[in-house]
């Protein structure tokens, strides 16, 4: 028989650094065996193969179109890596989002070192990668899990400055960098929120005179320095009408005219609900907890709650809402809800509240059989197995939450289970990779290209295909469904066609007779034109 003291004992031996090693082979094959999404992933390769091929660092086009909507770290990183690699490895693209949701852990472990029992900083990691926004930021090629780790560290080295810890200095030095970093990944957002954070926090410790110590001349020196470089360089590549949209324009459409993202006030209250899925419940209640018995004290625990409090509040405050936005709270959640815990004991709610996420996929199994017989096309041995796995941690977590009465094991127990669970899924994405993305397609396309000598290639009702330029570059011509009469202007072109639309009489008159070759089980249709 077990005995869950003396597992719960050996959990608490295993060291961060293992838990993180364990955690980064979990998330690599899903990471490195899928295809890109056409919508944002490929987007972003396709805006920065196009700054490679017209010798620009500052100014973004997307498709000849000026992209003003994202600042250019994030894409410097995509060409350095082309650069260097010669092509763009969805393994290495992977570790700017991986890298980042790592660090931010490993930043808040060492911030919480004095503040958190060691039991429960070892299982903080497997908490919060496993909370739904976070890890869903960290799986997916964007920029924004860059600016949430700057803005973790940005408000370290105010916390360092805040209780003088080591040199000032260097600290505001710091403090000034990663600031400007997470402005460079995220624009103004990673600004306003280390902004917002550290004067509300010195508002409410009644020191709000000494805002300008910590933001001092130093401080602002290197970040309007810093966005000052950007916008002469935007502005010598790309003119003053680039440079408007990029700084007036996107700051008016996105807070005050809404021209884009429009949701209501309460907009984030029903986001967070599934937003820190499957732990709402446990961070919610704990926090709430905490704060109704006054358990926030200390100022590491004033300046976690105040972050996200007053980030929820402004950003809601915000005309242009991006459930996306809300993520740099998350890490603070996880460890305030942490640091309610530990000094709870069992109770029915924390019971329930952590074995929740048991529940939600104890069906797993039964509900992937059903889900088979009407979709053949997912069966796969390897999510039988994911199903299984699924199944057996949430009866796991369940017996752990209310037979053992023991929440930290029910956490490491549905936190592993679930890692595990996308480790072996991982390597059933090859197969569904055509249903993800366009490399399967372009690389048949390419193929048929060569064989067949044409010297361009055509897409018709292709869903966004004006980002598979990234396989064809200064040779790809998009339309739409309704624009298949444009399709008499084609020369010798390689035509993709959506499947779906072959047997329309519009674009059926036109292909029947021409060479064509169905791919994918039909979905598309690739058609010689002459």
């Amino acid at each position: 028989m077990y005995n869950a003291k003396n597992i719960t004992d050996k959990i608490d031996s295993i060291s961060f650094l293992k838990w993180m090693l364990f955690i980064f082979i979990c998330l690599i094959p899903i990471s490195a065996l899928r295809d890109f999404t056409p919508a944002n992933e490929l987007r972003y390769i396709s805006i920065a193969d196009e700054a490679i091929r017209n010798g620009h660092w500052f100014m973004l086009t997307n498709n000849g179109e000026p992209y003003s909507d994202k600042p250019p770290f994030y894409f410097w990183l995509l060409m350095i890596s082309k650069m260097i690699t010669g092509e763009y490895h969805i393994w290495l693209l992977m570790m700017f989002s991986i890298i980042p949701a790592l660090g931010c852990i490993y930043t808040m472990d060492k911030w919480c070192d004095k503040e958190l029992e060691k039991g429960y900083r070892s299982i903080a990691p497997l908490l919060l990668i496993t909370t739904g926004y976070f890890v869903g930021t960290a799986m997916v090629l964007r920029m924004d899990m860059l600016m949430v780790w700057f803005i973790i560290l940005a408000l370290r080295e105010f916390y360092r400055m805040y209780t003088r810890e080591g040199s000032f200095k260097r600290h505001q030095i710091l403090f000034g960098i990663y600031i400007l970093l997470g402005f460079y990944s995220k624009a103004f957002m990673g600004v306003l929120i280390p902004l917002m954070t550290s004067l509300v926090f010195l508002i409410t410790k009644k020191e709000g005179k000494t805002f300008f110590r910590y933001w001092n001349w130093k401080v602002w020196s290197i970040v309007i320095g810093g966005i000052a470089l950007w916008f002469v360089m935007v502005w010598v590549e790309a003119g003053s009408e680039y440079l408007y949209n990029l700084t007036v324009g996107q700051t008016v459409s996105r807070s005050v005219k809404v021209s884009v993202h429009k949701h209501p006030f309460y907009f984030y209250i029903i986001y967070l609900s599934y937003g820190v899925a499957p732990w709402t419940f446990l961070y919610v209640g704990n926090i709430i907890w905490g704060m109704k018995n006054k358990m926030f004290k200390s100022d590491l625990q004033k300046l976690f709650i105040i972050e996200i409090l007053s980030t929820f509040v402004m950003l809601s405050c915000f005309g242009s809402k991006l459930a996306i936005y809300l993520v740099p709270i998350f890490p603070f959640m996880t460890y305030l809800s942490l640091m309610c815990m530990e000094k709870l004991q069992w109770n029915k709610w924390q019971a329930f509240a952590a074995s929740f996420p048991g529940f939600v996929i104890l069906l797993a199994l039964p509900t992937y059989i059903v889900a088979a017989r009407f979709m053949p096309e997912i069966t796969s041995p390897l999510l039988m197995v994911c199903s299984i796995l699924l199944t057996a941690t949430g009866v796991l977590s369940i017996v752990m939450a209310w037979k053992n009465r023991n929440i930290k094991l029910t956490i490491v127990t549905f936190c592993s289970g679930f890692l595990i669970t996308a480790f072996v899924a991982g390597f059933a994405m090859p197969k569904f990779n055509p249903q993800i993305g366009y490399g399967e397609l372009c690389r048949k396309a390419q193929e048929k290209e060569k064989e067949w000598n044409v010297s361009g290639v055509t897409t018709l009702g292709v869903w966004r295909a004006q980002n598979m330029d990234v396989y064809f570059p200064d040779r790809l011509t998009v339309y739409s469904r309704h624009e298949a009469d444009s399709l008499k202007n084609v020369n010798n072109s390689l035509l993709i066609l959506d499947g779906r639309y072959k047997e329309e009489e519009n674009i059926k008159s036109y292909i029947d007779g021409k060479e064509q070759v169905e791919i994918l089980d039909g979905k598309y249709v690739l058609v010689r034109i002459q």
